[in-house]
């Protein structure tokens, strides 16, 4: 059963390479709703909204 409340959702903020993809196939084999979002001011506005967990890599909050 897949599970459908925003709450239980988890957002994905991995913006270089394929780890979001890899990262979202995995959750959706377990069964759980997945975003991924492409910048980090997605991810806030999609926490407002409801997200059990987020995932965010190193690269995406690193000093440039």
């Amino acid at each position: 059963m897949k599970r459908s409340t925003i709450s239980e959702r988890a957002l994905i903020l991995a913006p270089r390479g394929r780890d979001a993809a890899i990262a979202k196939a995995m959750l959706e084999e377990a069964q759980i709703e997945a975003l991924v979002c492409p910048t980090l001011s997605t991810v806030m506005d999609a926490l407002d909204r409801g997200a059990g967990f987020a995932i965010v890599t190193e690269e995406a909050i690193a000093p440039g």
